[in-house]
C-alpha cells in the first residue's frame, strides 16, 4: 500500500480513533506529503495534529495532499 500511496497519491477516508495508531498514521501519511481534516458535520475541519473525536460520534478523517 505504501508504494501505491507514493506513486498516487489518493484521497484518502479513514476512521481514526483515541489511542489506536494516530502517530503512526500521522508520520507514515505526512512523510508522503498528505494533510488531514476532521470530517465533523459534513465539512472538513483542517487540523495540524490528530485529534480524534473521544465521543466517538465523528471519527472519520479525510487525507490528502491537496489540502
Amino acid at each position: 500500500m505504501l508504494k501505491t500511496l507514493e506513486r498516487m497519491h489518493p484521497d484518502l477516508i479513514c476512521e481514526v480513533l483515541p489511542g489506536r495508531f494516530r502517530s503512526e498514521t500521522e508520520g507514515q501519511l505526512g512523510k508522503l506529503g498528505y494533510k488531514f481534516a476532521w470530517i465533523r458535520d459534513g465539512k472538513l475541519v483542517p487540523m495540524q495534529k490528530l485529534r480524534p473525536d473521544t465521543q466517538y460520534r465523528d471519527p472519520n478523517f479525510y487525507f490528502s495532499i491537496h489540502l
